[in-house]
């Protein structure tokens, strides 16, 4: 029944299927902790009233490079994620007493987990349960990585456009490499457009410092580094490039963002 591939699609189907009051949601590179579904049934069962929970994710490896790419990105969520930031759809729970049908919106292509708990919590109990933990497997490759952190910069860029809400963390990367740029042309040593990689080592140091781990693996989480911030800023560019130059995707999210 989800022919067009549509992720929020899929999770709306399954939840129009379910039988039962609660649903939970894993995606494909999670996988539950022994206690999970009843810290879900446990929590619903304390506070009927809420509409939404989400919990935490914890690091899973199974190779040295997806080892280096977890320790970065779980030091980022660590230290930067909060409120609707914190809420994957990989580690959801819906209490369909209060929330009925499907409830993703399919317009949404990306984020739409950010989309829902945004969407939901003003008009309905939200919360962030510690304890309901599962397991995060990060990509393997840092090609997989470059492709994943482009989408997570252009969809985090139209998210914030929808919400008014930006973090000015999520920009320093590519307003770096094209600072650089710019220093660059208006200088004249090229090397200059290199400024990402010492700004990517400083990072990967202080990864290493907040989670110590095997010379093997700190090796690799420099060059983690270099790839997400690249791809990363890509992705935040093509997106201010899309609500620059398309007035029909402006048009669009200006309607997301009035709730139509």
């Amino acid at each position: 029944p989800n022919g067009s591939h549509n992720i929020p699609r899929g999770r709306n189907i399954g939840l129009n299927f379910s039988r039962s009051d609660l649903a939970a949601f894993l995606d494909s590179d999670d996988s539950a902790t022994h206690d999970w579904a009843r810290v879900i049934v446990k929590t619903f069962g304390e506070r009927p009233a809420l509409a939404l929970i989400a919990g935490d994710l914890i690091p899973a490896y199974r190779t040295r490079t997806s080892q280096a790419i977890g320790l970065n990105d779980a030091t980022v969520r660590q230290l930067t994620a909060k409120g609707v930031m914190q809420f994957s759809a990989g580690n959801c729970a819906i209490n369909q007493r209060v929330l009925p049908g499907g409830v993703f919106d399919e317009e949404v292509q990306a984020a739409e987990d950010l989309e829902l708990v945004s969407r939901v919590q003003r008009q309905f109990a939200c919360s962030y349960i510690p304890e309901m933990k599962v397991y995060h497997r990060s990509r393997e490759s840092f090609s997989q990585y470059a492709k994943q952190m482009y989408r997570y910069g252009f969809m985090k860029l139209y998210f914030g456009f929808c919400e008014r809400s930006y973090r000015w963390i999520d920009f320093v990367p590519l307003f770096l490499m094209v600072l650089s740029v710019l220093a660059s042309v208006a200088i004249g040593p090229w090397w200059i457009v290199l400024a990402i990689i010492p700004f990517s080592l400083i990072e990967a140091l202080f990864v290493v410092a907040y989670h110590p781990c095997e010379p093997s693996i700190a090796m690799l989480i420099f060059p983690a580094w270099i790839t997400k911030n690249i791809a990363w800023s890509v992705g935040v560019g093509h997106g201010i490039l899309s609500l620059a130059t398309n007035p029909e995707t402006r048009r669009w999210l200006r309607a997301k963002r009035a709730g139509i």
